[in-house]
């Protein structure tokens, strides 16, 4: 359990940072925070169903992981290509 509370914490200072140093909005650091803070409580929830339940939890947990790094990447990619108005 403490593993979780310290990777809420630091998901949520991550969020902060980008949005301090401008790389990030304030809705897309809320929609990152919220997936990653899912994924980092749902290893807890699922491990009521033992080392497989862990199992899923932790791989659920890397995989929203790649795909919040994917979306960053994706946003970037698409930033460029707009026009400046």
């Amino acid at each position: 359990m403490p593993v979780c509370v310290a990777a809420v914490a630091v998901d949520i200072y991550c969020e902060y940072a980008l949005v301090k140093r401008g790389e990030s909005s304030v809705a897309w650091a809320i929609f990152h925070g919220t997936l990653k803070v899912a994924a980092d409580i749902l290893p807890l929830a699922l491990a009521t169903f033992g080392p497989v339940g862990s199992l899923i939890g932790v791989g659920f947990s890397i995989g929203t992981r790649w795909c919040s790094d994917y979306i960053r990447k994706l946003e970037a990619e698409i930033g460029e290509m707009l026009p400046v108005a």
